[in-house]
């Protein structure tokens, strides 16, 4: 997850990502901090195609996040002991 959007290292995986977000109601995404400013080679959407993100609190990501809930991203942070 960069400021670019979602991508994946598969593109053969992006390209099942895109129909199963086609299809659904609303983008889900369950990522760890670890995740957070990483671009992979393969570009599945922009941040305007996430509905919600569901991460872990890691304070050095604290301002991406802010940076995701300002393009529109509802974030849900989950404090880890």
């Amino acid at each position: 997850i960069s400021e670019a959007g979602l991508s994946n290292t598969n593109e053969m995986v992006v390209e099942v990502e895109r129909v199963m977000m086609a299809r659904s109601g609303k983008v889900v995404v369950l990522a760890d901090h670890s995740k957070l400013g990483v671009r992979s080679m393969s570009h599945l959407c922009p941040l305007q195609e996430i509905d919600l993100l569901v991460t872990d609190e890691h304070p050095p990501t604290a301002g991406f996040l802010e940076g995701l809930r300002g393009a529109g991203v509802e974030v849900v942070s989950v404090p880890v002991d």
